[in-house]
């Protein structure tokens, strides 16, 4: 064995200290600009070389983004002290941080700003930055709007100006494409004041609105009197008409699903009242048509069209023979008479998804009024989405079918008394929540969807540049759902020529992509991938524009810093030797004794050895020497 010694090495660790730049536009913004693009940054490193000796020193940055640097640029465009914070937490918190020292003008526009800051049992400091100088301005402090708007139809936006004093005759300008297409002449009082604007959507797609104020006052910050807005013009892409002979809860049930879907609109007549023209519609459901040649005729029109179409047939279908054609039926099918029966999903239909949730519910709602056969006879390109039962046997006659008509969808309810479906789910669930879905499917399949819209980007128009640019994309397989099993990639070019390629993510049924730090400029895009022999894609174009959130004030914010710090703490940038004199003065109390334990070989030590041994030589040398031995 060989002998073993442990060793105790005892230190002093320096305490961390940090100091964190606002690194935003907003320090640069004020009147003092000059001193901090020039001479701010090499006053800032003598100070802290003055405390090298006595702390570990730590530089960060924080603004859109937080991070450890030693340099600073005053172009981040927001500023977040929240964020900072949660960064120290991460990156420190088993660390010796004594001192937090925090340099702003604190103009916070993004995030919480929280009054009682701490970390662990750091001493937190505040240099008060920026131009505390109130000057004259109004500012666009937001733009109200909706995201979209129907063609045709007027829709409001709504200019938010915030303003520190009275203006006489300001100008608020709203511009389409640098043309203005209108303008108000108002008086700004202090605070927010709100200027409304009505347009009309006159074109679809996606419209760029810039508001611009002006006034005969000249203002020292004028980046923050401009200000734009996107509104999506759509035109509904399904309108649907319900054609009936005679008033129907069903009726009510139909339209009450379908006004939940965007982007369909739903008008209901009786047959007298029908005066338009049947092919301004993308799909027509007629309810119990056969007992009116008028109706029967619109369908003819409908499948002679190209128009998609749903027939509730009622629950007499007696001596109709002539007009089983148009509902898939041959004519050797015999009705006679009604039937009350029940309905059971069919397992194998595989036209469109089937919530799981469905196949138990069916089997409980309560029965339909349908023509009653003995021998339901179909023609061959019937796809059966719902089946009959009868006390809980499940019988193999339909409910609900489609059939194509030259490639044309068409469906066919066969009966009535859907409403006594919602009914009863409203009263077992207090909503009505699936029946609604279901029928909302039902008429969705039935939709036409041209093969080359089969691939749809959804890209935002414009987006900030500090903010993320979101794309997702849909794909509709053969049979029109949603289906991301193919890999898709993104191609984007910006305004100079720099070509990109990005594969997008698959998130659920869809495809997602975030894009950061895109640079201010126009952008096109095209998201493509090849099935079989054919090729699916869509294109289109988005905008990064620059933000100016860090313009819309620009007044230095000093009693914010003092709240984050204590009165007591903060200073000044021409005070920084109070504050370096403060630091080194406390800093030895600071400091944290570490010992650091080694276990080392005995035989290592020679002249530990050679201790270890004189003293009992020298002993036994005195006693010899002096016969005791």
């Amino acid at each position: 064995m060989k002998p073993k010694i442990q060793m105790v090495d005892s230190f002093n660790e320096k305490p961390i200290l940090i100091f964190a730049q606002d690194d935003s536009e907003s320090i640069v913004a004020g009147s003092d600009s000059t001193f901090y693009k020039n001479n701010y940054q090499d006053s800032l490193r003598n100070f802290l070389y003055n405390l090298n000796n006595q702390y570990d020193v730590r530089l960060m940055t924080f603004g859109t983004s937080c991070k450890e640097s030693n340099e600073f640029t005053f172009t981040q465009k927001q500023t977040n002290v929240d964020d900072l914070f949660q960064k120290l937490e991460n990156q420190f918190n088993a660390s010796n941080v004594s001192d937090i020292i925090i340099a702003s003008d604190g103009i916070f526009n993004t995030g919480k700003v929280k009054s009682n800051y701490n970390f662990k049992n750091a001493e937190i400091h505040t240099i008060l930055l920026g131009d505390t100088s109130l000057t004259y301005d109004f500012s666009i402090n937001r733009i109200n709007t909706n995201k979209y708007a129907i063609l045709n139809n007027y829709f409001p936006i709504e200019v938010v100006i915030q303003s520190n004093t009275y203006f006489e005759d300001v100008n608020v300008f709203l511009k389409e494409n640098d043309r203005v297409i209108d303008q108000k002449k108002v008086n700004v009082n202090r605070g927010i004041n709100k200027i409304l604007f009505e347009q009309q959507a006159i074109k679809s797609g996606a419209h760029q609105y810039n508001v611009e104020l002006t006034s005969a006052l000249k203002e020292r910050n004028s980046v923050n009197n401009k200000a734009s807005t996107v509104v999506e013009v759509i035109d509904y892409n399904q309108n649907i008409v319900i054609i009936s002979t005679c008033p129907h809860p069903d009726i009510g049930v139909i339209k009450e699903a379908l006004n939940d879907v965007q982007g369909v609109k739903v008008k209901s007549f009786l047959e007298d009242d029908f005066k338009e023209n049947i092919i301004d519609y993308n799909l027509v459901c007629f309810y119990k048509p056969f007992s009116s040649k008028k109706l029967i005729k619109r369908i003819d029109d409908c499948q002679s069209n190209n128009i998609p179409t749903l027939i509730f047939t009622g629950n007499n279908l007696d001596n109709m023979q002539n007009y089983f054609d148009r509902i898939a039926l041959k004519k050797k099918t015999k009705f006679k008479g009604t039937n009350l029966v029940e309905s059971h999903l069919v397992n194998d239909f595989k036209d469109f998804k089937i919530d799981k949730e469905w196949f138990n519910l069916w089997t409980t709602l309560p029965p339909l009024s349908v023509p009653f056969s003995a021998n339901y006879s179909l023609k061959s390109n019937v796809s059966i989405l719902l089946k009959q039962s009868i006390n809980g046997v499940y019988l193999q006659d339909p409910l609900i079918y489609y059939h194509k008509i030259d490639g044309i969808k068409h469906g066919v309810v066969l009966g009535e008394g859907i409403w006594k479906w919602k009914m009863h789910q409203y009263q077992k669930t207090s909503s009505a929540e699936y029946v609604e879905r279901f029928f909302q499917k039902v008429f969705q399949y039935l939709k036409k969807i041209d093969p080359k819209k089969r691939l749809n980007a959804i890209v935002p128009k414009i987006t900030l540049e500090d903010e993320d640019l979101i794309l997702s994309a849909e794909y509709y397989n053969e049979n029109f759902e949603m289906d991301n099993s193919l890999e898709l990639k993104l191609y984007f070019v910006d305004s100079i020529g720099n070509k990109y390629a990005k594969k997008m993510n698959k998130i659920d049924d869809n495809y997602q992509l975030i894009l950061r730090d895109l640079k201010p400029g126009y952008y096109s895009y095209s998201m493509k991938f090849e099935v079989a022999d054919l090729t699916f894609s869509d294109e289109g174009h988005f905008s990064i524009v620059k933000s100016k959130r860090e313009w819309n004030n620009i007044v230095a914010d000093h009693i914010t810093m003092k709240t984050i710090s204590g009165k007591s703490n903060s200073y000044f940038f021409r005070d920084l030797n109070k504050l370096v004199t403060k630091l080194i003065d406390s800093y030895d109390k600071k400091l944290i004794t570490r010992q650091k334990m080694e276990n080392k070989n005995l035989l290592d030590y020679k002249w530990l050895m050679f201790l270890l041994l004189i003293f009992p030589f020298l002993e036994w040398t005195i006693r010899k020497y002096n016969g005791l031995i």
